[in-house]
């Protein structure tokens, strides 16, 4: 891989862990937030690597396992956001109704 390709993947590799750090710490909006947008910046850089190299057979196997473990991540973060979503209605409705 191109050396800004591998420079950006450490970059969000970084961020993901943070964010997962911060979800483990405290599951509020911005930390969630921040933990499934980093999951999908990092699969849709891996995605572009493997179209850019289609004949490297090691890099699309870890590649693969990776976006699996990164959908993953993504669907368990999911209801703590559909719980926000859900909060920031509830308080709309209550808000429209006092």
């Amino acid at each position: 891989m191109p050396p800004d390709i591998v420079i950006t993947f450490e970059e969000l590799h970084g961020r993901l862990s943070q964010a997962i750090l911060a979800c483990r710490a405290d599951p509020a909006k911005k930390p969630v937030h921040t933990l499934r947008t980093s999951t999908r910046r990092l699969e849709a850089l891996l995605q572009k690597a493997l179209e850019d190299h289609p004949r490297a057979k090691g890099l699309r196997r870890r590649a693969d396992k990776a976006l699996r473990q990164l959908q993953k991540v993504r669907r368990l973060a999911s209801p703590v956001r559909d719980v926000d979503v859900q909060r920031k209605l509830a308080e709309e409705i209550v808000g429209k109704t006092a």
